[in-house]
């Protein structure tokens, strides 16, 4: 039920999302969090596909929780990365590179960083996705 559950909540609010969609996202999936961490597994690991779906359930919140917090960043829409409020590709923003990483308190952080200089390989992909 949970990963059913998880999975509306990303089809949803990730899908062409809003900041209003990405904050609700967020908030929906802290509330799911908590089912989460009560949720329980019975019987041994061995033969247990529900065993593995549990662990998989924390996986793939830290992977929602990623994307929808790193999404919010995101002030564009380019390839696969698309906001509603900002449907437009925004030329001054190909440059910069968005690092996530896990802060002090296990929460998920966004850092931006200007890219110096970039190879010619990635540069031909920009510009073949700017036209």
């Amino acid at each position: 039920v949970l990963h059913k559950e998880l999975q509306v909540l990303m089809t949803y609010h990730f899908n062409s999302p809003s900041k209003e969609k990405l904050v609700d996202g967020l908030q929906k999936l802290g509330v799911l969090k908590q089912r989460i961490d009560k949720s329980q597994v019975r019987g041994s690991r061995k033969y247990n596909p529900s065993w593995h779906m549990s662990l998989d359930l924390q996986h793939m919140y830290n992977v929602a929780k990623i994307m929808l917090t790193a999404s919010m960043q995101r002030n564009e829409s380019r390839a696969s990365h698309s906001r509603a409020d900002f449907p437009d590709l925004d030329p001054d923003l190909r440059y910069l590179a968005y690092i996530i990483s896990k802060g002090e308190n296990g929460d998920v952080v966004v850092t931006v960083e200007n890219m110096d200089q970039i190879s010619e390989a990635l540069q031909g992909v920009l510009d073949k996705l700017d036209n």
